[in-house]
């Protein structure tokens, strides 16, 4: 049967015509397909070889089936992830991120494709692999503008992964040299790979965006000093698909609604349809006008308040571990060691305060109510609903605030809290009760690391210890005398110095105040 050959210079012209930055898209796409594979680490790694610069994305998530390869991803036209879980789909990402660059090679399972335009080959692999490795060449010119995009795409991103990266920046003579914005990277590791920490951050929320169908957007506004500003960033799951222009000295994360982007955003997923567009126009001028009145935004059920972008709780019902970084000033709880005191309604801060088990992400409120759980001499807590706490007897307001600093991918992650209210072992049973116990606390998390149907273990195993990881670090308050300020600190006890050391961890790389982004 005869056949249509199809040129490269097809394929370029395609992703020069319907991407406005095709650069960051690219990222964009291998980074979601890497997300939705199930991938909670990714290492980007960059060489030059000639007048060629040679890219390769690496991850740990599912691959993809030979069959996928064969039957969907190369076949033009075809397309999968049809589910409203995924972040992005092979429509045009093939022609962006292979057919239209110099070359590719993609190897996961049992094969390798290697390929030019449309044409391709499949082989067989001499051993299996996990995750999905894909390489692509295209001209060294490149190097500032691919370096540049890959950049913009996470600092504009919140991801439920580790990403690490080695680019080389030795471009050859000739060649505009590329560079990276040191302050969003951590240093590098005995191999040279250095992880990204310059994640933006959600903020507040101030208002929803809703239809007939429900609602597609929520909103949330950053103003603090490492904020992106003037900008609107149009969020899918914590990746960033694009960026808009606002009048104002802040950042506006548009989280869109899993369930709905493909049906708001354009097929190249770099703009949003119309209707959806002129609601954000028109929110962007309230914004730029009306400043003050247009972050105040409406007021929130006083449930728990988790202002995350993509990753919910359990969403696929699979464990993702999570090291909180309590905020531990945390007065609740003798076992907590350094400076202890009870809360006052004032600001307190514990930076490297503790980790808690499954994926937790940006920052929130907890407003659960707590009640003892087994009587008036009862020293352990139970979480009832804040419509319920005047109608118990015994029960207490309870809120907590929390903010994630670091995460290892879907293990764990570093989270700092701030007790508002001052309640027995009041963190402790909130991040028990959202699903995030903190490492160590059998009391509230249970005593192993897989606790199935009920939640999950607050035990990590391996070399962290089983030691509860819930740490003062630091209370700042008014004196009530001369009304100065005192800070007072304290380093972290052993069993948790030695676990931050094994993931990485340390203060340098961590706001002072993980709560000053939202001022």
């Amino acid at each position: 049967m005869p056949s249509v050959a199809v040129p490269s210079s097809f394929f370029v012209s395609e992703r020069n015509s319907v991407y406005g930055n095709w650069r960051t898209a690219f990222w964009r796409e291998l980074l979601s397909n890497a997300l939705d594979a199930g991938a909670n680490h990714v290492r980007i790694r960059s060489r030059f070889e000639g007048d060629q610069l040679v890219l390769d994305t690496i991850d740990n998530g599912s691959g993809m089936s030979r069959q996928t390869v064969e039957a969907v991803y190369m076949r033009l036209g075809a397309s999968t992830k049809s589910g409203q879980d995924g972040i992005g789909g092979f429509g045009r990402a093939r022609i962006l991120t292979c057919f239209s660059q110099d070359s590719y090679r993609i190897r996961s399972e049992d094969y390798i494709v290697t390929g030019q335009g449309a044409s391709y080959e499949i082989q067989d692999a001499t051993s299996r692999v996990k995750g999905c490795a894909v390489t692509v060449r295209m001209p060294a010119r490149e190097a500032y503008a691919i370096y540049a995009g890959l950049q913009t795409v996470l600092r504009q991103s919140s991801l439920r992964a580790t990403v690490n990266v080695r680019l080389d920046i030795n471009a050859p003579e000739g060649i505009y040299p590329a560079r990276m914005d040191e302050a969003n990277f951590a240093e590098a590791d005995g191999d040279g790979w250095r992880r990204f920490r310059g994640w933006s951050r959600l903020g507040r929320h101030f208002d929803s965006l809703a239809d007939e169908k429900g609602a597609w957007a929520d909103l949330f506004v950053n103003e603090g000093d490492r904020a992106l500003k003037n900008a609107a960033v149009i969020r899918v799951k914590g990746m960033a698909m694009y960026e808009d222009y606002v009048g104002t000295p802040a950042q506006v994360t548009v989280n869109l609604a899993p369930e709905r982007a493909r049906e708001v955003l354009t097929a190249s997923r770099d703009a949003i349809r119309a209707p959806y567009r002129d609601i954000l126009q028109e929110l962007y001028q309230r914004i730029a006008s009306e400043r003050l009145s247009a972050f105040r935004g409406k007021p929130r059920e006083p449930e728990t308040d988790l202002r995350t972008t993509e990753h919910t709780v359990g969403a696929d019902g699979h464990p993702m571990p999570a090291k909180a970084r309590p905020r531990p000033a945390a007065p609740e709880s003798p076992e907590g060691s350094g400076c202890v005191e009870r809360p006052t309604p004032q600001r307190m801060s514990a930076e490297p305060g503790g980790m808690a088990r499954r994926s937790l992400e940006g920052q929130g409120t907890i407003r659960y109510g707590l009640v003892k759980a087994g009587g008036p001499r009862s020293e352990k807590m139970r979480c009832i609903h804040p419509g319920e706490v005047a109608t118990t007897e015994g029960a207490k307001r309870a809120t907590t605030d929390y903010a994630v600093l670091e995460r290892l991918g879907s293990r764990a992650a570093w989270v700092a809290l701030v007790p508002i209210t001052g309640r027995t072992h009041q963190l402790r049973a909130h991040m028990a009760e959202i699903g995030h116990p903190i490492i160590g606390d059998g009391k509230y998390g249970g005593s192993g690391q897989d606790n199935p149907g009920d939640g999950w273990g607050a035990q990590l195993g391996g070399a962290i210890s089983r030691k509860l990881h819930l740490h003062a670090r630091s209370i700042r308050f008014d004196h009530p005398i001369t009304g100065e300020t005192v800070t007072v600190e304290a380093p972290l006890p052993d069993h948790m110095a030695k676990s931050w050391a094994t993931f990485g961890w340390s203060e340098r790389d961590v706001p002072a105040d993980p709560f000053e982004d939202e001022a």
